[in-house]
């Protein structure tokens, strides 16, 4: 017991990002509050229309902005995060053909790639966290040389490349998801490279841990052999989920505060009856283990969501 607080003590910490969303006033709120203590945010604005090209999604203009002045009074790196979520067409509301038409073809991809830079720069970004959910699996390939591509011109410009994956333990995977992101070629290219370790029991789902901590070792160790290890950002889960409902639906700490709650001994997490909560145990744990595994970074979804007790485990930078 002794040799592990020591290690603990003396092990360097994993950065801390997160993102932030425009949906939820809290999040900005949040960071407002807690920029000391953040090395990086992605903050939620693009996303691609149902042509493939990346668009602004304008009613978080102010958001965007916002973010943008804190980070840049608190040094804190900012990078926008596009999606292809498509306010609830696809697979929980993230839309795969949109992607398939993006990335097929090299004028496509170059078509997309040369707008996406645009705004960048245009909105004072210092780089772009990619967000693509629920790809088709034959877009594989296709997507790779779509992310090569955007790296080079982002380089070009001096900014950044985050890259947001699905959770996996081998080189393809058993579903399209996870078989359209090819962590070696994806890793190779990006600057950060995080690993969604979340939603092992997911809202279509049977109820069960969110993330238990033990899968979420496994699947960063997985990472950590195709990805070098100091890009790599362990995804933490601030969120919960009520499997009262069906689909479950998804809960931040405001909706939650409950008192006398079970604690998941496997997974961190708070439970009362079908409702589990990621709350400051099961960040404890998930940070921990990523300063043990010696990643860059961790990246939690998302800030405003959290339990604010998670605070308490991070430092203040300066």
């Amino acid at each position: 017991m002794l040799a592990s607080l020591i290690f603990f003590a003396n092990a360097s910490k994993p950065e801390v990002s997160a993102w932030v969303v425009g949906y939820n006033p809290i999040s900005i709120q949040r960071f407002q509050e807690r920029a000391k203590q953040l090395d990086t945010v992605f903050t939620e604005y693009y996303t691609v229309n149902a042509s493939g090209m990346p668009v602004r999604r304008t009613r978080y203009d102010k958001t965007f902005a916002k973010a943008r002045e804190i980070a840049k009074k608190n040094q804190v790196e900012f990078y926008g995060m596009i999606n292809n979520y498509s306010d609830g067409e696809g697979t929980d509301g993230f839309e795969p053909t949109r992607m398939t038409k993006a990335v097929a073809t090299t004028e496509s991809r170059s078509a997309h790639v040369t707008e996406l830079v645009k705004m960048l720069k245009q909105d004072g970004a210092q780089g772009v966290d990619l967000d693509f959910e629920s790809m088709k699996g034959d877009d594989r390939d296709r997507y790779s040389a779509f992310v090569a591509h955007l790296s080079k011109a982002l380089k070009r410009e001096g900014m950044k490349l985050s890259v947001t994956v699905h959770p996996k333990q081998e080189v393809i995977g058993g579903w399209d998801a996870v078989i359209a992101q090819d962590y070696k070629a994806l890793g190779s290219v990006a600057d950060r490279f995080n690993v969604m370790t979340y939603d092992y029991s997911w809202s279509t789902g049977p109820e069960g841990a969110i993330a238990p901590t033990e899968w979420v070792k496994k699947v960063i160790q997985f990472a950590a052999t195709q990805v070098p290890v100091q890009k790599i950002g362990v995804g933490i889960a601030c969120y919960g989920y009520d499997w009262t409902k069906n689909p479950a639906i998804s809960l931040t700490w405001g909706d939650f505060k409950a008192k006398g709650t079970k604690l998941d001994p496997l997974s961190g997490e708070l439970v009362e009856g079908k409702i589990h909560f990621s709350g400051a145990e099961a960040f404890r744990q998930k940070y921990q283990l990523a300063t043990k595994l010696g990643v860059g970074s961790v990246a939690f979804w998302y800030c405003g969501s959290e339990d604010p007790s998670i605070w308490k485990f991070l430092p203040i930078r300066g």
